[in-house]
């Protein structure tokens, strides 16, 4: 077991999360192989491919959202020259409108990612297939009733 090239897979994830919740997307994608595959059942039925459509529709999605990601407890395995596989439980809070615009919500999820990384021919560690497993997700709306005509219509009686 090299605990070098382990390190360098949890510092790649540490970057992962920060360039995540800070929105520096062409930083986040570098993390990325080419050919990444990000795979997230709970949201989309089908993976998205490559590191353009991640960037563009991970971005797209949290826009306007504040996101705090948590990685813990890696489970590392260095494979075949080059390649690795991990597990990585984890803890995310997000906070935007909803989807109707009409108020605030707060997302909060447990879950897993598990992942494949490619050491690229520069020396760095890449995501090459992202899976999240949501065990539990909590969703938490704040609305406010707009429509102030039954104020109106009481005041006239």
């Amino acid at each position: 077991m090299n605990l070098e090239e382990i390190e360098a897979i949890k510092q790649l994830k540490a970057r992962y999360f920060r360039y995540l919740d800070t929105k520096q997307w062409e930083r986040w994608g570098d993390l990325f192989t080419e050919d990444a595959v990000l795979d997230h059942p709970a949201n989309r039925p089908t993976p998205l491919r490559g590191r353009e459509e991640i960037v563009a529709t991970v971005s797209a999605g949290l826009a306007g959202r504040v996101t705090m990601h948590h990685g813990h407890m890696p489970e590392i395995e260095l494979l075949a020259d080059g390649q690795a596989k991990g597990i990585w439980a984890m803890y995310d809070r997000l906070l935007g409108p909803t989807p109707d615009g009409n108020g605030q919500a707060r997302y909060e999820g447990y879950g897993h990612y598990l992942e494949r990384y490619v050491k690229g021919e520069d020396g760095q560690w890449r995501i090459a297939h992202l899976h999240l497993r949501r065990l539990h997700l909590e969703i938490e709306e704040h609305r406010r009733d707009v429509d102030l005509s039954a104020f109106e219509a009481w005041e006239q009686q």
